[in-house]
């Protein structure tokens, strides 16, 4: 007996151990976030607009914890959906919150899993993941203006020693062509686009600079959130047309590189200094193969192998004080040149992906940024290519208790050629409101406010309003939409994060 008790000790402290050692903690977060808003862009589109609304957003992330060296993350987001919107049967992210509405609205916003390689500093991602390529001067919608997006990729981060590492990401941004395709589905061919990112920070306690670059194969119906979303990652994106994609020509086999130096000076105590310098190139094959009448309505009868390439600068500069932090931010990007847009030629840099700005409005706000009729990413989707501006602030004004404040002047001005605009506007067409002529500019103002309820719950309140001044000549005759016309937005919200 004394033998078989001797067994089941045994046994059992065995099956403890396992179970300790298979044991992962899950850890939880997420948000809930109600806003609404009151708001009117209808300047910039010329069409009627719904100016009042109410929109939901909740997040949800949970984190399989085994140990620091080995995680799987998985975050879903139900919305931002308008109050009142059924939307496709229930069915889709902007859907479900009509009356009687049941509605399948949840998406996956990452899955991924997080492991360090054993005995070493190498660490891998690989999964649906956040990603944006380097930038110092991040505003607070906004980490990158060529690319932050979330992607699917595998990712391996080296640590040199404690100053200096390697990171290498490679994504695959789209693929509708897997397996075997028939004779018949010719947009599936050609479908993909992949980018390798490779950067090495160092890190000091004096400043940081990040070397980098990131090169892609862009395939001719590479593309993703087709319709009213500007996020086109065909090749009409990156060629030389002008907003309306439509009027583009094709492109086949495109490649697509960028190259960037980010740097953040840190040996001043209190003071803000970064800059960035960016350089962006993009050019494919010409392909008239699907063009139709696009072609014969394009701006110029342009038949080369089209290119885009261009550089942004920027700067930033400031100084944290007791109640408030003031800033000067100024940046330049490349714009278009009538005479290289006849050779099929652009000058602005190529942008992947921009889901924010610097500032609240033109950029985008806290959650009515895909809400019904304000959606900010079509307000200044180009990441500012083809502009340039300087932004003074006031950023972390904290005069009362729980309470903090931001206020922005921003004043933006196209480097766009304006005879491109003029012939534009001559065919009867109207440009999209954020391509500038050299002779148009915008103005915008935020006065931004965040207060603590309580620990996790807060209470948002921002207000925004934007002045365009566009020359007549840039418009279709008797159109002049906008010219000298403006937007507003007064938004408010509660949120509650853990």
């Amino acid at each position: 007996m004394k033998k078989i008790a001797s067994f089941l000790v045994a046994m059992g402290m065995t099956l403890g151990l396992a179970a300790e050692a298979l044991a992962v903690d899950f850890k939880a977060g997420g948000s809930f976030e109600m806003g609404y808003y009151y708001a009117n862009h209808s300047a910039f589109t010329n069409q009627p607009q719904d100016r009042f609304g109410a929109a939901t957003r909740i997040q949800l992330r949970l984190d399989a914890i085994a140990n620091e060296n080995l995680r799987g993350v998985y975050q879903m987001r139900v919305g931002t959906t308008p109050w009142g919107r059924n939307g496709g049967d229930g069915i889709g992210p902007s859907s479900g919150f009509g009356i009687g509405t049941q509605g399948v609205n949840v998406r996956t916003l990452e899955a991924y899993l997080s492991f360090r390689w054993p005995g070493t500093n190498l660490k891998f991602r690989m999964g649906l993941m956040p990603m944006s390529a380097p930038q110092a001067v991040k505003g607070k919608y906004t980490d990158s203006i060529v690319m932050m997006e979330r992607a699917a990729g595998l990712e391996a981060t080296y640590e040199l020693n404690k100053n200096v590492s390697v990171i290498a990401h490679w994504m695959r941004l789209d693929n509708d062509g897997d397996g075997v395709l028939s004779n018949t589905e010719t947009s599936r061919r050609h479908s993909k686009m992949d980018l390798i990112l490779l950067a090495v920070p160092v890190k000091t306690e004096a400043i940081d600079v990040t070397p980098w670059g990131m090169y892609g194969m862009v395939g001719r119906n590479a593309k993703f959130n087709v319709g009213n979303s500007p996020y086109y990652l065909n090749s009409e994106n990156f060629l030389p047309n002008l907003p309306d994609t439509a009027q583009a020509a094709h492109g086949k086999d495109g490649r697509i590189w960028w190259g960037g130096l980010a740097m953040d000076i840190k040996a001043l105590n209190d003071w803000i200094l970064k800059g960035d310098v960016i350089y962006g190139h993009y050019s494919a094959d010409y392909d008239a193969a699907g063009m139709g009448d696009a072609h014969a309505d394009s701006l110029y009868d342009r038949t080369g192998d089209p290119k885009r390439a261009g550089w942004m600068f920027d700067l930033q500069v400031g100084y944290k004080m007791d109640y408030f932090t003031p800033t000067l931010m100024a940046f330049y990007s490349t714009g278009d040149d009538a005479g290289d847009l006849k050779n099929n030629e652009s000058g602005r840099l190529p942008v992947i992906s921009n889901l924010g700005g610097w500032t609240s409005l033109g950029g985008t706000n806290s959650i009515a940024a895909t809400s019904d009729g304000i959606d900010r990413k079509l307000m200044c989707a180009q990441g500012y290519a083809g502009m340039w501006g300087v932004m003074l602030a006031l950023e972390d004004i904290r005069f009362i208790d729980r309470l903090t404040s931001a206020f922005r002047v921003l004043y933006l001005r196209g480097t766009n050629d304006n005879e491109i605009l003029e012939d534009w506007a001559r065919r009867g067409h109207a440009a999209d409101p954020w391509y500038l002529g050299r002779d148009d500019s915008a103005w915008e103002f935020n006065f931004n406010h965040e207060y603590k309820l309580y620990e996790n719950m807060g209470l948002w309140v921002e207000l925004g309003y934007i002045i365009m001044d566009r020359d007549t000549a840039h418009e279709p005759a008797g159109s002049h939409a906008l010219s000298s016309k403006n937007a507003y937005s007064l938004f408010t919200g509660f949120y509650y994060r853990f």
